[in-house]
């Protein structure tokens, strides 16, 4: 008797793609010459099938502005996205798409990329009043300061023509703390979500007094020593639901970390299923994990399956029935697909899959 089992993973996302210009504003020729840029930030090419950029809607809910089809993007290339083409439009450089679709609204920008599994890849601005930068009289695109670097912080974003200064990188790099791992649907009650908080710089920074804030709610960080709280360098730390009071969506929402100079950092995560955590990859992406890694440098770990079996015979005269189960030490085979082959005819795609007999 021999028996197969395959699990496969769609848990982590490690290409990356970012939104580095945003011309929302429109130009003098027309409010609806809008155009944006995308670039593969990554060493590998990028297959762009299926590929979506969603816009929000007053209301809250996100829709497609665009989706690609058949594109492949090569390592740090780029592609100009616009409404117009260079005889209706201010550009001074052909669009390699040119489309309607691309409709920016004025006021709460908020644009996100999506792989074609539908994780977010990238997200652009906050979708609170007025976007990040870029404007009319004159007009003038909103582009990216660092496209390794978040596109929901606000000093990640200059207004065209306006060079990059040693005060804005220092600005932008003041705090190297970010949001780096939620834990919205844990195994257990709501009150060992968690949310991990990581120091990536290299100085001890200081986070007592700091505000961690859901779409709702929102958390002032207590003291946990004298000193205050605070985080060593590459030190990750955990606040979970009993400790902040925040209620995470298990439907994705936008997290934020501030400090009493403003927006430190911010997180969108997506909707994972239970004891599926989501958070950044090393290289800026952000996907899901299979395992969870609190208060530790985000890793993607493979699942390592076994069977088990539940209950039956594995040995006797007539026939053999047996109830298997697959099972993991670590993390969680929900949103995994299990393919049993009982090389007589009968498969299952089911992880649990029913009790099965031999001759």
């Amino acid at each position: 008797m021999l028996i197969l089992i395959g699990v496969l993973l769609p848990c982590s996302v490690s290409a990356q793609i970012a939104i580095s210009e945003v011309r929302w504003a429109g130009s003098e020729l027309s409010t609806a010459d809008e155009w944006l840029r995308i670039i593969n930030t990554s060493d590998a090419e990028i297959f762009l099938e299926g590929w979506k950029i969603t816009t929000r809607k007053s209301d809250g809910s996100d829709v497609e502005m665009l989706t690609f089809e058949d594109m492949l993007l090569a390592p740090n290339a780029s592609l100009l996205i616009s409404n117009y083409d260079t005889e209706k439009s201010a550009l001074e450089e052909t669009p390699d798409i040119v489309t309607t679709s691309v409709s920016l609204p004025n006021s709460k920008l908020y644009l996100q990329v999506l792989d074609a599994h539908g994780d977010i890849v990238d997200a652009v601005d906050d979708g609170a009043g007025e976007p990040f930068a870029g404007g009319k009289d004159p007009h003038r695109s909103m582009v990216r300061v660092d496209v390794q670097a978040s596109g929901e912080d606000a000093g990640n974003w200059r207004d065209e023509g306006v060079g990059e200064t040693e005060e804005t990188v220092e600005t932008v790099e003041e705090y190297d703390v970010r949001i780096t791992e939620v834990m919205a649907n844990p195994p257990e009650s709501d009150d060992y979500e968690w949310i991990e908080v990581a120091n990536l710089g290299d100085s001890d920074v200081n986070i007592a007094e700091w505000k961690l804030s859901d779409e709702s709610r929102s958390h002032v960080i207590e003291h946990r020593s004298e000193e205050g709280y605070v985080l060593k360098p590459q030190e990750h730390t955990v606040f979970f639901g009993y400790q902040t009071g925040l209620k995470l969506k298990n439907n994705g929402e936008v997290l934020v970390l501030e400090n009493s100079s403003g927006e430190v950092d911010r997180l969108s995560y997506s909707e994972t299923a239970e004891g599926i955590s989501f958070g950044r990859e090393h290289d800026g992406s952000r996907g899901a994990f299979c395992i969870p890694t609190p208060r530790e440098p985000n890793e993607e770990m493979p699942l390592e399956p076994r069977i088990i079996e539940q209950s039956g015979r594995a040995t006797d005269y007539v026939k053999v029935t047996l109830n298997l189960n697959t099972e993991v030490k670590k993390g969680s085979l929900k949103k995994s697909t299990c393919l049993w082959d009982f090389k007589d005819g009968t498969e299952s795609k089911k992880c649990n899959p029913p009790s099965h007999s031999w001759d």
